[in-house]
This record gives structure tokens, C-alpha cells and sequence, in this order.
């Protein structure tokens, strides 16, 4: 007698086995559907982020020239372009509309960015020296007193920075 391998399946059983294929096509064409239209629509988040970091650059550009547009450049940054960006950004443009604008009512010129750091580490440095030297005279000859004196001025110079 000769031996079967497999018995035959039924018909109704492989009609089952079509259907289960169809069945994990569709769901794998939806699931693809899913995942692109899903990307695409991050496309104009990361635009708004291109645009904001572009804006950003051209605003420190600006900064680096004698243009009366800077203040009004940052104004705008600040107003349409802080979407996805950092805190640090934020800030800057913040200090740099404060400090175009202070400029602008003493009726001068306002720096560029890296001299007004300058100036104002250096500002602040002579406000610790001043500090130190009250404390020093009124500690008198007090050495406990006179290191505390020092602590604070080491302390006022780390805020300088």
C-alpha cells in the first residue's frame, strides 16, 4: 500500500488560506498608509523649525552689521519664528531687542553682540573689585573675615561669566 505524506485539505480550507492572505495585504497597505501620510504630516512642523533656525541666522547677520533693520529683525523672530526653537535662542532674541532698543533711545549705535559681552564682564568685574575692597575695609585686620570677603568676590566673578 502506498503511503500519503499529506491527506488533501479540503477545498473550503484553501479558500480560507487565500482570504487570511488578502486579508494581511490589506492591513499591511493600510498600515503603510498609516505610516506615510503619519510622516508627511511632520514635514511642515520641520519646515516652521528650518524657517525659525534661517530667520535666526540671518538675524545674527544683521547683528554684525551696521543695519537700522536689527531690532525690528528680532522683533519679528521672536513674534513668528520661536516655534521648535531652543530657550537659549528665545532669550538671546529677548536681550537683543532690550538692548537695540536701549541703544536706540540714548540715540547711539548699539553694539554687536560680542562687544556688549565684553563690556559687560568687564563692568561687572570692576563692581565685584569695588565689593571686595568695601569688605576688606571693613573687616579691618580680620583674616576669618577678609576670606569670606574673597569667597563673595570669587562667587561675584563666576556671575559675571
Amino acid at each position: 500500500m502506498r503511503r500519503m505524506c499529506c491527506p488533501k485539505q479540503p477545498r473550503i480550507a484553501q479558500h480560507h488560506r487565500v482570504a487570511d492572505g488578502r486579508a494581511a495585504l490589506l492591513v499591511f497597505a493600510l498600515l503603510g498608509a498609516a505610516l506615510l501620510l503619519g510622516s508627511a504630516s511632520c514635514g511642515t512642523n520641520m519646515q516652521a523649525v528650518y524657517e525659525g533656525d534661517v530667520r535666526f541666522e540671518h538675524c545674527m547677520a544683521l547683528d554684525w552689521r551696521e543695519s537700522v533693520y536689527r531690532r525690528r529683525c528680532w522683533i519679528e523672530w521672536v513674534a513668528f519664528y520661536t516655534y521648535g526653537q531652543t530657550r537659549d535662542r528665545v532669550l538671546h532674541a529677548q536681550r537683543r531687542i532690550q538692548q537695540l532698543g536701549l541703544s536706540e533711545a540714548a540715540g547711539q549705535p548699539a553694539p554687536p553682540e560680542g562687544q556688549v559681552a565684553a563690556d559687560h564682564g568687564k563692568r561687572c568685574a570692576g563692581q565685584c573689585a569695588a565689593v571686595q575692597s568695601d569688605c576688606w575695609r571693613q573687616c579691618g585686620d580680620q583674616p576669618a573675615c577678609r576670606k569670606r570677603c574673597s569667597t563673595s568676590y570669587g562667587s561675584c566673578l563666576q556671575r559675571c561669566s
